[in-house]
């Protein structure tokens, strides 16, 4: 990741949770998009979890707040966005 900007998957999970945390994603659209596969395993097996992660706790610093959504759910939510030969 050193030297490039953020991947737009990430940009796009970020998108998602703030406008969920503005209310603009009605619950049933949440609940739809929390039930898509994660893909977690797969960045873990090829090595890429480690950028997901710090990804996730960087994520706050972009108009979320420290508490709404941890680390593991953002990492969850940016797996769901981003196809795992992507990250």
């Amino acid at each position: 990741m050193a030297g490039r900007g953020l991947p737009k998957a990430f940009l796009a999970c970020i998108e998602l949770l703030t406008r969920r945390k503005h209310g603009l994603i009605s619950d049933q659209d949440w609940e739809l998009l929390c039930r898509l596969p994660s893909h977690v395993d797969d960045f873990k097996r090829n090595g890429t979890y480690g950028n997901i992660e710090m990804m996730a706790m960087g994520a706050p610093q972009f108009a979320l707040p420290p508490n709404m959504f941890d680390k593991d759910f953002i990492a969850a939510m940016y797996a769901r966005v981003s196809p795992p030969h992507v990250a």
